[in-house]
């Protein structure tokens, strides 16, 4: 059977009216598909695809199987590096989750908070490198070991510019800009003077490094 084909005149919307004669659905003339009520999309796993055809990565929104659930799946196949989910709230940012998994609180332009959190297992340690889109307020960091027998453990990282290379077991010196409890000197990192910075976290407690070593970073910028 050949496929049925529906085309208004040149120039004219495609109409489809409910038993009262009002428009239910309208397919205008640059192709935008308008529902005047509610859209209802029924299955076992309703699914809602965006696809950018500039790069070819598909997003998702599906209702998941059995369990009441949605999922929200941005760049789903990975065609495009450094995607983002990004909450927009009366015309500006409120809220993005990260490629890496980090997330960013508040807006653009100022009161931004960046959370930064994982783990890891080594002997070597861990560089954790941030991009500032404005001035730094205050950075808090904390990490935690899995044979620790307390909570969060200080001593652990060292908060130093981004071309700096520590990773080695003498990480042993917190630098938090805006705590009273601040030992050392604090460096000041502005966008202006610096581009981005490194928390260069410690390796890992245990006979080779075999305990896992839980790690936070907070940032807030001005």
């Amino acid at each position: 059977m050949a496929d049925r084909v529906i085309k208004p005149d040149s120039g004219n919307q495609l109409v489809l009216q409910d038993e009262g004669g009002s428009s239910a659905l309208t397919v205008d003339t640059s192709g935008k598909v308008i529902v005047s009520n509610q859209l209802d999309i029924s299955g076992a796993t309703p699914i809602i695809q965006l696809t950018d055809t500039d790069t070819g990565a598909d997003s998702l929104i599906t209702a998941s199987n059995g369990s009441g659930s949605v999922k929200i799946q941005c760049d789903n196949n990975g065609e495009s590096a450094d995607s983002t989910f990004v909450v927009d709230i009366d015309g500006s940012q409120k809220f993005k989750i990260n490629a890496d998994a980090s997330q960013e609180y508040g807006g653009t332009d100022h009161g931004r908070m960046r959370i930064i959190t994982g783990s890891y297992t080594n002997t070597i340690g861990l560089n954790v490198d941030i991009t500032l889109e404005s001035d730094i307020r205050n950075i808090e960091c904390m990490a935690q070991s899995s044979v620790s027998s307390g909570g969060w453990m200080s001593g652990r990282f060292a908060i130093v510019s981004a071309t700096t290379s520590n990773t080695s077991t003498s990480v042993n010196t917190i630098w938090s800009i805006g705590d009273s409890n601040t030992t050392g000197v604090a460096p000041t990192f502005s966008k202006t003077s610096a581009t981005n910075f490194r928390v260069a976290f410690a390796a890992s407690d245990g006979v080779g490094g075999t305990a896992t070593t839980y790690y936070y970073v907070r940032v807030i910028m001005s």
